[in-house]
């Protein structure tokens, strides 16, 4: 499984793009986890703020989306992310993964990701286990509900659909 991103050296992010239906974005040292991993698409943010509206645009065409980010959950750049793409039409699932809001002592990196799910293998994991997880939901309203990865809950966020028919 390759990966061709569309990459320019000056640009404000790198975009995968082959729209599998899944999509994972990041920034900084832990972006080279989301890359190249099957049955999903990446964007790796060079520049996090102001938000691209191209960034939305992508974000719009996919049914799930995941945001990993070495911070602090509340009031992230995921957060932030979520909201414009809500906002701006978005209407399917959107999981940030980050510090669930507390402090985190002096350890090894590698164990503080692995421990707040920002390593590859968890990644990896969360991308095959999240299309066995439906949440019970309610139609045309925006949902939360919590799923369970290592170390720590995820908040996630959808904008269920009306059914069909």
């Amino acid at each position: 499984y390759s990966v061709n991103f569309n990459y320019n050296e000056y640009s404000d992010y790198m975009y995968s793009g082959k729209n599998n239906g899944t999509l994972l974005i990041s920034y900084g040292k832990i972006s080279n986890n989301i890359t190249e991993i099957e049955g999903a698409d990446s964007i790796i943010l060079n520049c996090i703020y102001p938000i691209k509206k191209e960034i939305i645009e992508i974000i719009k065409q996919y049914s799930k989306v995941f945001f990993f980010e070495e911070g602090i959950k509340s009031g992230g750049i995921g957060e932030k992310l979520m909201c414009e793409a809500f906002s701006c039409g978005f209407r399917s699932e959107f999981d940030i993964v980050a510090v669930d809001n507390e402090f985190v002592g002096a350890a090894d990196i590698e164990k503080q990701l692995s421990s707040h799910g920002l390593d590859r293998n968890s990644i990896i994991n969360k991308v095959k286990n999240e299309n066995q997880i439906r949440p019970i939901c309610f139609p045309g309203r925006l949902c939360s509900f919590q799923t369970k990865s290592p170390g720590s809950y995820n908040v996630r966020h959808c904008f269920c659909k009306q059914p069909e028919g």
